[in-house]
């Protein structure tokens, strides 16, 4: 598929865009059955018959739309997809047989009673068919966009292994966990992508903290086989959350807390913010092996902390606690 197509569909206002292209399918088909009377239709009348499944289509789609949220939004859609596919019929009805003729539009002549059930399997068909729509463009264009999304990482990466601070490795890991555990959140999973795609070129680059905080935790989402322990991060005030960081930053020393931290429930890695005279410090621990320790203290993380030693604006300070504990302090000041 043409990748300029798919991300264009897949932008962040891909949803308006994809409302657009399937409410014009849907208008065509109607058009195509309505060939052997179009005769009889005016602009206005053809407009009111395709205007009610032009409003399931969208309900439908901003239903799926609202499922990506959290679970709070899930429990919502479905609460809401279900309202709407019971009540339907009866909307349906009232629109009819009900407001068209006041309009002096007439489509269909009064269900003859002991045959209303015809009239809600006609509601209720159209129901399931945009509701198939729905599943459809939620799991296709997600999974397109994720597949489009890990290829050009991918290129990336082979084209410029040796040049980012990131571990390349690393990242091909959490691509591979991605690809293998279908992880639900596909909204944040390209967030995320995206955020290391554009600031692996350029080391100068500043973010806001809250911004690479968001990121940090999308990292914790999709190493889910780690466990983390924060503290303190509800305490920090806005002022402190739009401090700026260099990208990449913590993504880069959580990464080495990620690589070299046993896979366990008793050995969390934890993060810690506080607030001082010093400045904003936020403290990155994790415990690690014995033979990942020289590794460790040559990583790419560390690479960075000589790097960032350069710049007055932070403190960096690190190293090992009785021998199993790695601690990092970074500054903000």
């Amino acid at each position: 598929m043409n990748e300029k197509f798919v991300l264009l569909l897949t932008h962040r206002r891909r949803f308006y865009l994809r409302l657009l292209f399937w409410s014009a399918i849907i208008t065509f088909t109607i058009g195509c059955f309505s060939l052997p009377v179009w005769h009889r239709f005016t602009p206005i009348s053809f407009l009111a018959l395709a205007l009610p499944y032009i409003v399931a289509l969208w309900c439908w789609l901003l239903i799926a739309d609202l499922y990506r949220k959290r679970r709070m939004a899930r429990a919502l859609s479905l609460v809401a997809g279900t309202a709407f596919f019971v009540l339907s019929p009866y909307l349906t009805y009232l629109y009819i047989y009900e407001l068209l003729p006041r309009q002096s539009i007439v489509f269909f002549s009064s269900p003859i009673q002991g045959y209303e059930h015809r009239f809600i399997a006609r509601t209720v068909t159209p129901n399931l068919l945009f509701l198939l729509i729905a599943c459809l463009d939620y799991n296709f264009w997600d999974n397109t966009l994720l597949e489009v999304k890990m290829r050009r990482l991918r290129r990336t990466l082979s084209e410029h292994s040796d040049s980012y601070q990131l571990s390349m490795h690393f990242i091909s890991n959490l691509l591979r966990m991605v690809r293998v555990n279908r992880l639900a959140r596909k909204d944040l999973i390209y967030d995320f992508f995206d955020y290391v795609f554009i600031n692996l070129y350029d080391r100068r680059i500043r973010v806001s903290l809250i911004e690479e905080w968001t990121q940090v935790k999308s990292l914790m989402y999709i190493c889910s086989h780690r466990q983390y322990w924060i503290k303190g991060e509800e305490a920090l005030e806005i002022n402190e959350w739009n401090r700026s960081v260099p990208a990449l930053s913590l993504l880069t020393w959580m990464e080495n807390a990620i690589q070299y931290s046993p896979a366990s429930e008793n050995v969390p890695i934890m993060i810690n913010f506080t607030s001082s005279f010093k400045g904003l410090c936020i403290t990155i621990s994790n415990v690690i092996g014995q033979g990942d320790t020289a590794e460790r203290l040559n990583g790419k993380g560390l690479l960075l902390v000589n790097r960032l030693s350069e710049y007055p604006a932070y403190s960096i300070d690190y190293g090992l606690q009785g021998g199993s504990v790695f601690r990092l302090v970074f500054t903000i000041k």
